[in-house]
């Protein structure tokens, strides 16, 4: 079998094309490979920031609002946060947060209101905990025995409204009474009886 042999040039010029296509695709591959990287590194960054800043608003308006809320800014931050949640899951919004006393225990009472529903009050601890919550009610719409001793009571005074309470679990209804301008509050049981009031 008879070898072909090449003239020294001519391999030179088959070498040289050999070498010009390995480096024409490593070149090729090198680009393609950049150009599939460059979305990618840019796009971690502009999701980061993307979200930062919406955190970020989300974190100011929310500050904003809370300022906005007469006695938010002095309250805890686990009571706010629970005022907050009550709020939102009884879709109302707080007028305003007192710091108040039941009892020996020093509470947030926010006010609620929201249209088309009847005002409430929701007090929590410095933790968080839900205290007390109260809502306004209709005097029909209170058991029969609480609502005669409300309406005996009254001694020719006008019931501005009754609330309904509810504090650990025991329920009881106060009457706020209107004489000649001046207001008074009496707590009765459902039984009719009249709570005692707290030293």
């Amino acid at each position: 079998m008879a070898v072909k042999i090449f003239p020294i040039h001519h391999l030179a010029v088959i070498c040289g094309m050999e070498e010009k296509a390995r480096c024409h695709a490593f070149r090729a591959a090198h680009s393609q490979n950049q150009t599939d990287k460059t979305p990618k590194k840019m796009k971690t960054p502009t999701t980061f920031i993307a979200a930062l800043c919406a955190a970020l608003t989300f974190a100011f308006t929310a500050t904003a609002d809370d300022a906005a809320i007469p006695g938010m800014k002095k309250t805890p931050a686990a009571a706010a946060e629970a005022l907050k949640k009550y709020a939102a899951e009884a879709g109302m919004k707080i007028e305003k947060v007192a710091v108040e006393k039941h009892g020996k225990v020093t509470v947030y009472e926010a006010e609620l209101k929201a249209d088309g529903k009847a005002d409430r009050e929701v007090a929590v601890t410095a933790d968080g905990k839900v205290k007390g919550e109260e809502e306004t009610v209709p005097l029909d719409k209170v058991p029969e025995a609480a609502r005669k001793a409300i309406e005996a009571n009254a001694k020719g005074a006008k019931v501005e409204r009754v609330q309904r309470i509810k504090e650990d679990g025991a329920i009881t209804f106060e009457a706020a009474y209107v004489l000649k301008g001046k207001t008074t509050e009496v707590v009765f049981f459902a039984d009719g009886k009249i709570k005692p009031e707290e030293k």
